[in-house]
Formats: C-alpha cells, structure tokens, sequence
C-alpha cells in the first residue's frame, strides 16, 4: 500500500522516468520527427504539418510525473486515503489522454497526411488508453496485482519505444531495453516472493488452526454448561436487533443496516470517519478500561486505512458507513464465565439497538451510555468455526456511542442526552469491543491469522 516505503520509492521511480519520457518527448519537437508521418515510413507527409500528440506526449510525460510524486508527498504529509485518490486521477487523466491523442493521430493522418498506416495510426494512444484502464480496474478491484501490471507494462512499453523506433544511438536503445527489462524482472520477483510468503502463511495457519481446535475442545469439554447460557444471551440480543430494525423498517423510518443486516454508521465519508476514529481511539480505550470489571482491556490502534480500502471495496459494495471497526478494543479474560460477566456488564450499560427520538430518550435510564448495534458470538457450539473462522473463537460487540468534541477533549453522552446537546455537535459512531479467552488471545497473536483478515459472514 501507499504507506509502505517500497511502494513509494516504486512511484518516485516511475515519476523520474516520466520526467525522462517528457524530456525526451521535448527534444522530438526539434526534430524532423514533430510531423505527421507517411502512412508507412517516418518520414514527414507534404506539407509538412505539427503532429499534434507530439505536443500532447511532452504535457501527459510532465504531468503523470507530478501526479506520481504529489502521490508520494500527500501520503506521506496529509494521509494515504488522500494518496490513492490523487493516484487513481492521475491514471483516469492518463487514460482519457490516451484516448484523446488516439483520436487526433486518426484525424490528422487522414486528413493532414496520406491516410492511416503502419507509421502514422493512432495504435500507440490506444495502447496507452487500453493499459491505464486495465490498470486502473486492478487498482480498483484486484489490489494485489496492481504492481505487477505496472512493472509490465511499462517494461512492455519501453521495449516497444527501443525497437519499435530508430533510436538515436544504439547505447539508447541498450538503455531502454535494460531498464525494461528490471521493471519485468521486478514483476518476476514480487510474484515470486508473493507465492512464497503465501505457502510459508499456509502452513503456519495450517498449525495455528489445530492449536484452536485443540483449545476449544478442552473448553467445550470444561465450560459446555457456560458456552450454552452465552450462546442463548447473545441469541437474545440478535433477535432483539433484528425485531427493532423490522420495527424501524414497518414505521418506514430508514435503517442503519444493510440487507444482509450489517451495522452502519451515520456518517458515510470515509475521510470523516477516520477524522472521528482518531478524535475517540483513546479516549474509548480508557473509557471502557474505566467500567470494566471482568478481564483485561487490551488497547487497539485504529485500523490501518489500506486495509479499510480493501474492505470497503472487496466486502461492502463501496459503502464506507459499513466500516464499524475503525475503533477497536479487546477485553481478555479467562474462561466463559467471565465472558458472560463481561457481557451482563455492558447489557447493563447499554440499550440495544437504541434509535434515538425525542420520546425514547426520555424513557432511557441515564446508566444507558451506548447502543449496541450488533453481535457475532464465535462461542456459540453451534458456530461453523472451521469455514468462518479458521477455528478462531471470540465474542465481537458492535457499540454506538455518541460524544462530543471540544478544544481537543472528548465527552460521552449517555443515551437520554443524544438529542439535548445545545451549543455543540454532537457525533455517533460505532467501535467494536472484542471478548475472548487469554489462551486464545495469546495463540492468536502467534498465529498469521492475526495478520490477515477472518473471512467476512
């Protein structure tokens, strides 16, 4: 992703060599080479006309090259959000370019030369237009392999402009045929130790997931009466959200879930919800360390925002309210009934499915400090822990809760103030509160699926 340095210094490469495409670009215009050609030798038509793309070719170089390094500037100033989108609108420029040159190629050979041919055609701005789109679909819906498209085309392209052309020396074309011939070899290479590192995590899930299984027989074995009563209180609560949301949905009031009933939050932007993520990250972290009375609270970070990308692009249909777990903490404890002390705790503290009005919040209790919005229970027996989870158990909470910010300090607000705060705005967002077994927690953090995301369900 955009924050690791080995991508940077890809994007700094490929911005030096635009800036070496543009120069050379500029010392076409002082050459014969500038007008359009014959239909099938370059060498200029009569009369002799100004090639169009020529000039268009010296722009689109200097252009894509500051494209390439503003993207490494923002992201290493402002933040990698702001990064990919000023990426992804440097190739849509580059892609409608291409276009637009292909067009003026076919015109002006047409009308300006002696018809369309091998040496003067619009095949070059086609190819330029075709490749940066196909780039930009990877880069939109197939991550992994967007570098390794890159690194081939481009060392596609310089091969094409070394024999394709006469080149001015045969050292140019030695040059543009060696530094092509690295941008494939790199492509060879990221492949390669993608496959290995991919085996090497294969088999360390593989031994990871026996340890899991392994843990949860002697805790089905030890806690089967606890696991029961747990699995029937969070049965309990996922009913209750699905018969409000049916409630919300009848009354014809719009829900804050999708079809499929995941969780979303109010506000939509992304950018904002990371804006807010970073308001509240610690402070809910000490907040819920302040009532906790059952186990350990386990701070997290934010999420990483290449990771949400991925997710919002790959799981919820690019719908950046479905991203509830930007805010994360983890409470460790150590067997199931702590578990369900933890959680009578926070049912305690909490409504469920709370959708404020101005007369629900006067019937709320002032002890009602969050909503919770939804709940996965991977201690459920009944749970397909080997397709979900890799074997992995825990018990995840989805929490709304509201706040607001004011010279750098955040306050909650319990549920029956949602709607009364005067003067400030106040703001809702979801975290997510995770509950597991030590043995578990520790055996997680050893495991690669502590690195790689759990299959969305």
């Amino acid at each position: 992703g955009l924050s690791s340095w080995p991508t940077r210094m890809l994007l700094l490469l490929f911005g030096i060599l635009y800036i070496g495409f543009g120069l050379m670009h500029l010392q076409v215009l002082f050459t014969e080479e500038r007008y359009v050609e014959q239909p099938d030798v370059f060498v200029p038509a009569e009369p002799k006309v100004l090639k169009g793309t020529r000039v268009l070719n010296v722009v689109i170089s200097f252009m894509m090259s500051i494209f390439l390094i503003a993207t490494v500037a923002v992201a290493k100033v402002h933040c990698v959000l702001a990064a990919s989108r000023v990426l992804i609108a440097a190739i849509a420029v580059f892609t409608l370019t291409g276009l637009i040159g292909a067009i003026m190629d076919m015109y002006q050979c047409s009308v300006d030369g002696d018809g369309i041919g091998k040496a003067c055609s619009g095949v070059s701005g086609f190819a330029q237009m075709t490749t940066t789109a196909m780039l930009l679909v990877t880069i939109l819906f197939f991550q992994r392999w967007t570098w390794i498209l890159a690194l081939v085309s481009q060392g596609g392209y310089l091969f094409y402009i070394a024999w394709r052309y006469e080149p001015k020396s045969i050292m140019m074309r030695l040059i543009y045929s060696a530094v092509g011939l690295a941008f494939m070899t790199t492509a060879a290479l990221i492949y390669i130790k993608h496959q290995v590192v991919l085996r090497s995590a294969r088999t360390k899930v593989e031994d990871g997931t026996t340890e899991f299984q392994l843990m949860w027989k002697t805790l089905m074995e030890s806690h089967k009466p606890e696991l029961d009563e747990l699995a029937k209180q969070a049965e309990d609560i996922r009913s209750a959200i699905g018969k409000s949301v049916s409630q919300q949905r009848a009354r014809g009031k719009a829900s804050p879930y999708t079809r499929n009933g995941k969780s979303k939050q109010q506000e939509k932007d992304i950018d904002e919800l990371f804006k807010q993520a970073g308001e509240i990250s610690a402070p809910f972290q000490k907040w819920v360390a302040g009532w906790s009375q059952s186990g350990r609270v386990q701070p997290g970070c934010v999420k990483n925002p290449n990771r949400a990308i991925q997710k919002v692009v790959r799981s919820y249909g690019r719908d950046s309210s479905c991203l509830t777990d930007l805010v994360r903490c983890t409470i460790v404890v150590n067997d199931v009934s702590q578990i369900l002390s933890c959680l009578n705790q926070i049912l305690g503290k909490a409504e469920v499915c709370f959708h404020w009005d101005a007369e629900t919040s006067l019937a709320v209790d002032e002890t009602k400090i969050m909503s919770i919005t939804s709940i996965k229970n991977r201690f459920d027996p009944e749970f397909n822990a080997a397709e979900q989870s890799l074997h992995y158990r825990d018990l995840l909470l989805n929490v709304e809760v509201g706040y607001v910010f004011s010279n750098g300090h955040v306050r909650f607000l319990p549920l029956c103030k949602w709607g009364s705060v005067e003067g400030l705005q106040m703001k809702r967002h979801i975290c997510e509160i995770q509950i597991l077994i030590y043995n578990f927690h520790s055996a997680k953090k050893r495991s690669p699926q502590a690195l790689c995301p759990l299959p969305e369900h």
